[in-house]
């Protein structure tokens, strides 16, 4: 539902604008705040944070997670 972007992709939240996905390049405008990862918002309210993704594995889980209703089950690295 939500992620940390960097400053060239950040979105006003009051406004109904989204980070703009790239499914080539799904870090793209994702923020490394905090010691190379980020924090996301999931819809039931939780927060967890992501390691920078490492592999083409991990990029893969983060396409899922950025594309809904995709049938892929995902398991967070």
């Amino acid at each position: 539902m939500t992620v940390e972007a960097d400053d060239e992709h950040a979105v006003i939240w009051t406004k109904p604008e989204d980070l703009q996905f790239d499914p080539k390049d799904p870090t793209k405008g994702l923020a490394r705040f905090f010691n190379g990862g980020f924090n996301a918002g999931f819809c039931d309210g939780s927060v967890r944070f992501f390691d920078w993704p490492k592999d083409a594995k991990q990029i893969e889980i983060l396409r899922y997670l950025f594309q809904r209703a995709d049938r892929h089950p995902v398991q967070p690295w």
